[in-house]
């Protein structure tokens, strides 16, 4: 049985008491994430990459949070070097960047 709430402080009433007699204990919360906002984002931050950077299609995927076949269908500059092999330059993920938010 959860504690009862006062509608002063959202806290237990100190008056309610187990079935023992004993006050009922606050419970510990610990941080189950860290505190550390830099530590809560995954993959690289998009200012990380210099403008020369060749990328591949699954690093500029995991940048923009889209999948690769998104990626493929983009109309960003790439460089083809084989059938299977495409490459972007972060300079031009940048300039696709901000001509779609412009």
């Amino acid at each position: 049985m959860p504690p009862r709430r006062t509608p002063d402080n959202d806290k237990p009433d100190p008056s309610h008491r187990r079935r023992n007699g004993e006050p009922e204990k606050e419970p510990t919360i610990t941080p189950a994430e860290p505190s550390d906002p830099s530590a809560q984002q995954p993959g690289p931050c998009p200012l990380s990459y210099p403008p020369d950077a060749v990328l591949t299609t699954g690093q500029v995927a995991e940048w923009l949070g889209i999948s690769t076949r998104s990626v493929a269908r983009m109309p960003i500059k790439r460089v083809v070097l084989f059938s299977q092999r495409v490459r972007f330059l972060a300079g031009d993920v940048y300039t696709y960047l901000r001509g779609r938010s412009a």
